[in-house]
C-alpha cells in the first residue's frame, strides 16, 4: 500500500508507487520456450538482412521531400504559363465572367451610380474558338498501322481494328473534344495514356483520359516533356474517399499546393480541405519509374519493387502524356492560343461597343435642366438615369426647363466597328465561308466546299498538328498493348465486308522474335514496329455533297463504263480524294470483268461457227444422195413434202 504524503498546506503530493515483487515475474507468454530458431544465427541473419533491406530502399521518405521541393520549383517556374492560362478560360467562360462584372461605378466624390451600359466582353473571340473546333470535330482521326516487315502484315491489319476500339471504350471521342477545348482557348493541352489495373474486372486495360494542365508541372526549358527529369501530375480528392481508395495512408494531408484554377460558379476553391495526392514519373537508368505519394506519405513505388518491375513501369521507357500546342513557344512544351491573338482587338472592340451602345442611350432619353440657385448637382449629371438635374442661373431669356444638348456619335465608329471585327476574322483565318456562309449566288455544295477548303488554310496546319498528336497516343496505346495484353481480350469489330465479327487479341504477335543471318550463327532479336498513319473521318457535310456531286458527274462523263476503263484510271491516277482507292479497285473490277465476257463471247462465237459448219458438211451429202431416190416419188407425188432417209436425217442432227 502506498504512503500518503502532504505538504504544509495539507496538500496529497503523487507518490510513485513501488512495484509489486508478482509484477517482476515473467508473463506465461515469456515463460514458453522459444524455438531453437529464434536463436540461430540464420534466423538473426535473415532479420538483420530485412532490416537492412527496409532501410535501403531506393524511394523513402528524404527522396520524397526532394521530389516535393523540385515540384515546387517546377510549378513556380510555369506560373506565368498558369496565371495566363486560367485568364483565357476566364475570357472563355462569357457566362461566369458575366457574373462578377460591376454593375454599378463610383464618381468623384465617391457616391455610388448605376452604370447606364454595363460593360460586357464581345462574342468574336467565342466564335472564333467553336469554328476552330468545329473543323476539329469533322476531322476526326482514325489510325491506319503499317508493318515494316512482311511477317507483321496480319498483326498490323488486327491492330488497325482492334486499336480503334480500345479508343471507342475510353470514349476518346469526348476526349478529343475536351482537349481541343484546352488547346483552342489555353494553348496547350494533355491526354494521358495509361494502365489501369482496375478495368475490365480486374484484368486490367488502357485507359485514355484528359489530363488538367494547371495540375502538371515539368523541368524548365525543354520543349519536349520526354525530355524532362520528373513528371508531377496533382489530383485532389475528398479526404474519406482518398482513405477508402489508399488504406496504406495513416494520415491523408490536405495541404494547399496553391496551384492556379479556373474561376467556375464555385466561390469555394475546389482544394479546399482537398488531399492533394501526386503522380510523380521519373526515369533513372533508362527506365521510367512512377511512385504516388500524398505529402510525406508513399502510396506506391515502382523502385521499391525491382523484382516485379525489372523493366521499369512502363517498358517503353516514355511518359504516358501527350502535349498537344496550337501556337509553339521556345524553351517551353506549350504555347499560346487564339484567346492570346484575339485579346487587344476584343478589348478594343468591346470598349467601342460599350461607347456607342451609351451615346445611343444618351440620344434615345432626353435630359433638361431646372433653374436653382443652388448650382448644378454633380451627382445628378452623373446619374445618366435622371431626366431632371437641377442647375443655378440659366441663361437670361431661356425658359425655366431647358433641354440639356447632346452630341451624335462620331461618323467613323460604327466603320471602326466594322473594321476592328475583320481584324479578328483576318488574323484567325475565320472566315466568312469557314463559318457556312457563301458569296451572292453560290448555292452548289461543291463550290461551298471549295471555298471552305479555300479559306481553311489554317484550319488544316492546325489539324495536322493535332494529328502528330494523336500518332504519339496511338504509340503509347500500341507499346501498352505489347507490355500487357497477356491474356487474350475479345472485340468486336466491323470488317471490309461491312460484317460484325467477334476476334480474340493478345500482345503474342508484338513480343521479340528470334532471327538469324545466313552465314552467321549468332541469334538476334527483333521488335515488330509499325508506321502509324492518320486518316480524317470528314464529316463535314458539304464536303460529303462535294464528293457526291462529283461522283455523279464522272457518271455523266462515262468514266464508270467497263470499255472505258484505262481512260478513267488514267484520269483517277491523277485525282486525289477519299475513297479514291475503293473507286480504282472497282472500275478494275469491272474492267476485267467485261474482258471476261468479251473472252467468252468470242468462245461461243467461235463454237457456233464450228457447230454450223459441222452441220452444213453432213447434211449437204446426205442431200445429194437422197435427191435421184426421191425424183421419181415426187414426179408421183407432186403435193407431198419431201421426205429425207432417216441416215441423213440422224447426220443432220449430230
Amino acid at each position: 500500500m502506498a504512503r500518503i504524503r502532504k505538504d504544509e498546506n495539507n496538500v496529497t503530493l503523487p507518490v510513485k508507487e513501488e512495484p509489486s515483487p508478482a509484477s517482476l515475474l515473467p508473463t506465461a507468454a515469456e515463460q514458453r520456450p522459444k524455438d531453437e530458431d529464434e536463436f540461430s544465427p540464420d534466423t538473426a541473419a535473415k532479420d538483420k538482412e530485412s532490416r537492412e533491406s527496409v532501410r535501403k530502399k531506393p524511394i523513402g521518405e528524404e527522396e520524397i521531400a526532394e521530389a516535393r521541393d523540385r515540384m515546387q520549383r517546377f510549378f513556380s517556374a510555369k506560373k506565368v504559363f498558369d496565371e495566363r492560362y486560367s485568364g483565357n478560360f476566364d475570357t472563355y467562360n462569357l457566362l461566369y465572367t458575366e457574373q462578377t462584372n460591376e454593375k454599378v461605378y463610383k464618381d468623384n466624390e465617391g457616391n455610388l451610380h448605376k452604370d447606364l451600359i454595363t460593360k460586357r466582353l464581345g462574342a468574336q473571340t467565342l466564335n472564333v474558338i467553336l469554328n476552330k473546333h468545329a473543323d476539329a470535330m469533322d476531322n476526326y482521326p482514325e489510325p491506319i498501322f503499317l508493318p515494316r516487315e512482311k511477317d507483321d502484315e496480319e498483326t498490323a491489319t488486327m491492330l488497325g481494328s482492334i486499336v480503334p476500339c480500345i479508343l471507342e471504350r475510353n470514349k476518346y471521342q469526348q476526349t478529343y473534344s475536351d482537349a481541343w477545348t484546352d488547346k483552342l482557348v489555353g494553348g496547350a493541352c494533355c491526354v494521358a495514356v495509361t494502365w489501369d489495373s482496375d478495368k475490365e474486372w480486374g484484368i486490367g486495360d488502357i485507359d485514355i483520359h484528359r489530363v488538367n494542365m494547371l495540375s502538371m508541372a515539368w523541368e524548365p526549358f525543354i520543349e519536349n516533356i520526354q525530355d524532362s527529369s520528373d513528371v508531377f501530375c496533382v489530383s485532389y480528392s475528398d479526404v474519406e474517399s482518398a482513405k477508402r481508395t489508399y488504406p496504406a495512408l495513416k494520415d491523408v494531408s490536405s495541404e494547399d499546393l496553391g496551384l492556379s484554377e479556373v474561376k467556375t460558379f464555385y466561390s469555394r476553391s475546389k482544394t479546399e480541405n482537398k488531399a492533394a495526392v501526386v503522380d510523380w514519373y521519373y526515369k533513372k537508368d533508362g527506365l521510367l519509374h512512377f511512385c504516388k505519394f500524398c505529402g510525406n506519405q508513399i502510396i506506391f513505388s515502382s523502385e521499391n519493387e525491382p523484382e516485379k518491375y525489372p523493366k521499369g513501369y512502363y517498358e517503353h521507357g516514355k511518359y504516358p502524356f501527350v502535349i498537344g500546342v496550337l501556337f509553339p513557344l521556345r524553351d517551353t512544351p506549350v504555347g499560346f492560343s487564339f484567346v492570346d491573338i484575339c485579346r487587344a482587338p476584343q478589348e478594343e472592340l468591346d470598349s467601342l461597343k460599350h461607347d456607342i451602345l451609351k451615346n445611343i442611350k444618351v440620344n434615345s432619353q432626353t435630359r433638361n435642366l431646372v433653374d436653382e440657385s443652388t448650382g448644378v448637382n454633380i451627382n445628378d449629371l452623373c446619374d445618366l438615369n435622371k431626366e431632371y438635374i437641377k442647375v443655378a442661373n440659366l441663361p437670361s431669356g431661356s425658359r425655366v426647363i431647358v433641354p440639356l444638348e447632346t452630341k451624335d456619335i462620331a461618323g467613323g465608329a460604327l466603320s471602326m466597328y466594322s473594321a476592328l471585327t475583320d481584324v479578328i476574322k483576318m488574323t484567325t483565318g475565320t472566315n466568312d465561308a469557314s463559318n457556312g456562309a457563301s458569296a451572292a449566288g453560290v448555292t452548289s455544295g461543291s463550290a461551298i466546299a471549295a471555298l471552305q477548303e479555300a479559306g481553311g488554310k489554317i484550319s488544316r496546319d492546325i489539324n495536322k498538328g493535332g494529328f502528330r498528336e494523336f500518332t504519339e497516343i496511338c504509340e503509347l496505346v500500341l507499346e501498352n498493348v505489347r507490355q500487357f495484353y497477356k491474356p487474350a481480350r475479345w472485340f468486336r469489330i466491323i470488317g471490309q465486308d461491312k460484317k460484325t465479327r467477334f476476334v480474340q487479341f493478345d500482345n503474342e504477335g508484338l513480343q521479340p522474335q528470334e532471327f538469324t543471318i545466313e552465314g552467321d550463327d549468332t541469334v538476334f532479336q527483333r521488335e515488330p514496329v509499325f508506321d502509324i498513319e492518320v486518316k480524317a473521318q470528314r464529316a463535314n457535310p458539304f464536303t460529303t455533297a462535294a464528293n457526291n456531286q462529283m461522283m455523279v458527274d464522272m457518271f455523266n462523263m462515262g468514266a464508270f463504263a467497263p470499255q472505258n476503263a484505262d481512260a478513267a484510271l488514267a484520269m483517277l491516277e491523277c485525282m486525289s480524294f477519299e475513297g479514291k482507292d475503293k473507286l480504282v479497285d472497282i472500275v478494275k473490277e469491272k474492267a476485267q470483268l467485261l474482258q471476261t465476257v468479251q473472252e467468252l463471247q468470242g468462245r461461243l462465237e467461235m463454237a457456233n461457227a464450228m457447230l454450223a459448219q459441222q452441220a452444213a458438211d453432213t447434211v449437204e451429202p446426205a442431200m445429194a444422195q437422197a435427191a435421184p431416190e426421191a425424183a421419181p416419188t415426187a414426179a408421183m407425188q407432186p403435193n407431198e413434202p419431201l421426205q429425207l432417209p432417216q441416215h441423213a436425217v440422224e447426220g443432220a442432227k449430230l
